[in-house]
């Protein structure tokens, strides 16, 4: 259904993320045999590894599924941070494309543009998107476009023609729009996820539901309280 959809528009990248080796490559070849054009994994989770490991576990799923791109989601939040030295070594695998980097880590990033040719794409979109893009990341993976699209794809353009200072006071202005939306006191007690979900729904350029449990959804009082804030915050925004 990915590929489907994606097929002639824009590029299909799905996670096939697995706790060990094979299964990683059983569902990455999937991806590959459906004619996705890359996957975005974790490094298996639930063990800790070697920086040794990961390196070993990236160069098995290289030449196992040789024909589809490899993207790493380097987020130790949920799996295992990869240091510079591990991306060196990634960067001689004749698919890997970059990496997802999902972490605070300032200074890492700074170092993988060192280190390799591969290009790191922040996930820390509204403290780092600008930063990163002038030290020459190719675009971001923000969570940011699911509320306003139409403001970080400015954001965008306006680094593409470096006008640099434009893009940071934008930037800042949308994470004020975001913060306002997150701290909002009957948000209290939701996780960062529901929280996401609620405003994005509340945005209304995407419509991606409820939570899967674990997880508690903001309720439907709260989601129409969010909506009605965020239609100021927008206005305000598009406004700027």
């Amino acid at each position: 259904a990915l590929v489907d959809e994606c097929r002639g528009k824009v590029t299909a990248i799905a996670g096939c993320s697995a706790v060990n080796t094979e299964e990683a490559i059983m569902r990455t070849r999937f991806a590959m045999e459906a004619g996705a054009d890359a996957v975005m994994n974790v490094s298996p989770y639930y063990v800790q590894l070697t920086q040794q490991e990961l390196v070993a576990f990236w160069q098995d799923l290289s030449e196992a599924c040789p024909d589809i791109g490899l993207v790493v989601y380097n987020n130790p939040q949920t799996a295992q941070k990869h240091d510079a030295a591990a991306f060196k070594e990634l960067a001689k695998l004749p698919n890997m494309c970059g990496s997802k980097e999902g972490h605070w880590d300032w200074d890492l990033l700074m170092e993988l543009f060192r280190v390799s040719d591969l290009k790191p794409l922040t996930a820390t979109d509204l403290t780092w998107f600008i930063p990163a893009m002038k030290m020459g990341s190719p675009g971001i993976f923000s969570l940011a476009t699911g509320c306003h699209p139409h403001s970080l794809v400015k954001m965008y353009r306006l680094c593409e023609e470096e006008r640099w200072e434009e893009a940071i006071r934008l930037q800042w202005r949308v994470k004020e729009s975001l913060d306002a939306m997150w701290s909002k006191p009957y948000m209290a007690g939701y996780s960062g996820i529901a929280i996401y979900k609620a405003a994005v729904n509340a945005c209304g350029h995407l419509r991606c539901g409820k939570n899967r449990k674990p997880l508690i959804s903001v309720s439907d009082e709260h989601q129409a309280m969010l909506a009605e804030d965020c239609q100021r915050e927008s206005a305000d925004l598009m406004d700027a």
